[in-house]
């Protein structure tokens, strides 16, 4: 919600902080996971960005997305924190979709996203792909078991960063 060039160096700021502060961190499961550590840091620079927005012309600030109204809205930030969680769920996806696509064929990718992710009826895929029916239900299984198993492998990493090179 930002503009491109503040977000870059709100990014900039976040990198240099996690830096600084990265040899204090210890992995940790019963006090906080390293995603929870990061987000902390990034919500109070993100704060510390719309504080030093606030003294800026009106034209400036109205263009301050939803990010000023999260930060602004919860004391204690449980709403800008599951923005971020949100947003991490999200990139994990993304990720394991990208590494689990590599493995598979394209008809097996193809007969998944059409089915899982647009919903398309199995029976209209099978016909688009020139599959049998149950080969289009059997890819559809076969790929989100292998996205299952590469999202849990990404949140143990974000668990226990030390762990996973």
């Amino acid at each position: 919600g930002m503009q491109a060039a503040d977000a870059e160096d709100v990014t900039q700021d976040i990198l240099f902080a996690v830096a600084r502060a990265a040899d204090r961190f210890e992995p940790d499961a019963t006090r906080a996971r390293f995603r929870t550590w990061l987000c902390r840091i990034a919500r109070n620079l993100i704060a510390d960005f719309f504080a030093g927005r606030a003294k800026r012309p009106l034209s400036q600030a109205l263009s301050d997305s939803w990010l000023q109204a999260l930060c602004e809205s919860s004391s204690d930030g449980d709403q800008f924190d599951s923005a971020f969680g949100l947003e991490h769920r999200r990139a994990v996806f993304e990720l394991a979709a990208r590494h689990v696509r590599q493995r598979v064929s394209e008809a097996s990718w193809l007969a998944f996203y059409q089915t899982a992710v647009k919903h398309q009826p199995a029976e209209q895929v099978a016909t688009q792909l020139q599959q049998a029916l149950g080969s289009v239900y059997v890819a559809r299984c076969r790929v989100l078991k292998m996205l299952r198993a590469e999202v849990q492998a990404l949140e143990q990493f974000d668990v226990q960063p030390e762990n996973k090179s």
